[in-house]
């Protein structure tokens, strides 16, 4: 065996050793608990909104302003949490995120006026970030890009689990003893996870540094990755970081005017409410199934087909949806659940293809903060287009149009760059 010969064997078995192999998916456990958190600090609120502004009397106008001003915190906390978790590691991040929800839901049982109820709802809304955003890090250091997307879909299914799980025990806790206990029980519920995720959550080993070949095609790959270290505003410099900050930001506002309005909307085709309510439990069980199977896609294909797929699937379920026949309406909420999920774990995946490893967390934080801006812009403009044509079926195909335009941007996608992966 020749000597070079020799270096590639040696170097291709270190590459072997430096993803840790054993029982490495049990720590996917940890960030499923995190995301079941941030599923709490989401979704309690709509499910407790209609007891709380009767008994506070608030308009649904002042109602609608304390759930945006989650999303306003949940933007601004967003680059703040990624930083941190690149700097601090990705567990700590994700423990803060968690106690600070858990205060959020503690304090939201508490509220006694719509200034209280906006100022304690932003506190929900910043720590979720954290979940969402310190995950990706973390994970991407534990799994290769052959099984990243899987496992960072595994763990975003604990946002769809909270979804349907928080169907049955808000109302049963509402029915028994009131919105505020509501708030107070899953407050509880969210330390009692907090409490297992400061077990189960672990930051991954360093991988050992693989011998370097003496090849001079070696050589040539060590003068195209020599340079200083990665930085933001070198990843901005990229036009793929433009255009995946363009289709999570238009995406988003188009997706939350369907969470906010579609519940709205079937009720205005006089569905009841008991019906309703079950349309929108099955897009929260379907984007359960959907996390798992996205994520081995994005394992498997180019990300922006990936993308573009998810997305299809959303908009035909948004056509089906707005037909208002109830086998379509059931139909079409099932397709949005297990669309709409691929996007944030598509995202999740892409963020370790496109960015440096050593600012994941910061790249994906600007990421979110798209999505997040998006959030806030939808369901307003929904809302306007809604009143100006007095249907919600309006505000329903402005979301529509936003799946659209996302959708013909992932065609312009380039593929992730050549880069080192500190």
């Amino acid at each position: 065996m020749s000597k070079d010969t020799g270096n590639i064997v040696q170097h291709t078995a270190s590459e072997s050793t430096a993803w840790p192999r054993g029982g490495r998916w049990w720590v996917v456990a940890g960030p499923f608990l995190g995301m079941m958190t941030f599923g709490a600090s989401r979704y309690t609120y709509p499910y407790v909104l209609p007891a709380m502004a009767a008994e506070l009397q608030l308009p649904n106008e002042r109602m609608g302003n304390i759930a945006s001003a989650y999303f306003v915190a949940y933007m601004l906390s967003s680059l703040l949490w990624g930083t941190l978790a690149d700097r601090l590691g990705s567990r700590r991040v994700m423990l803060a995120g968690v106690t600070v929800i858990g205060a959020g839901l503690l304090a939201m049982g508490n509220t006694s006026s719509f200034v209280l109820g906006l100022l304690f709802n932003l506190l929900c809304g910043a720590g979720a970030p954290a979940l969402s955003v310190g995950q990706v890090p973390l994970l991407s250091r534990w799994f290769p890009d052959t099984s990243r997307g899987m496992a960072l879909g595994a763990a975003i299914m604990g946002n769809g689990f909270a979804t349907f799980a928080l169907g049955l025990w808000i109302p049963a806790v509402m029915a028994a003893s009131g919105w505020r206990w509501a708030w107070w029980s899953t407050s509880a519920l969210v330390f009692a996870l907090l409490a297992a995720c400061w077990f189960l959550l672990r930051e991954a080993p360093p991988r050992p540094a693989a011998p370097r070949r003496t090849t001079s095609s070696q050589q040539r790959g060590d003068a195209i990755t020599a340079g200083p270290p990665p930085t933001m505003w070198g990843v901005l410099g990229q036009r793929a970081a433009w255009t995946l900050i363009i289709i999570y930001s238009v995406w988003g506002a188009g997706y939350t005017i369907f969470m906010t309005f579609a519940v709205a909307y079937l009720r205005e085709r006089a569905w009841d409410a008991a019906t309703a309510s079950g349309a929108f439990a099955l897009w929260g069980v379907f984007t359960m199934f959907g996390a798992p199977t996205w994520g081995s896609l994005a394992d498997r294909l180019a990300k922006k087909w990936v993308l573009a797929l998810a997305i299809i699937l959303q908009a035909i379920g948004y056509f089906a949806f707005l037909s208002g026949s109830p086998i379509a309406v059931f139909a079409g909420a099932a397709a949005v659940g297990f669309g709409q999920i691929g996007i944030p774990t598509v995202m999740s995946a892409a963020a370790g293809d496109y960015f440096p490893r050593r600012i994941t967390g910061a790249a994906f934080g600007l990421l979110t903060f798209s999505f997040a801006l998006g959030c806030i812009i939808g369901p307003s403009a929904g809302g306007l287009v809604s009143d100006a044509s007095g249907t919600l079926a309006s505000g329903l195909l402005l979301g529509l149009g936003g799946l659209a335009v996302a959708g013909l941007a992932t065609l312009v996608l380039q593929k992730p760059p050549r880069q080192e992966h500190a």
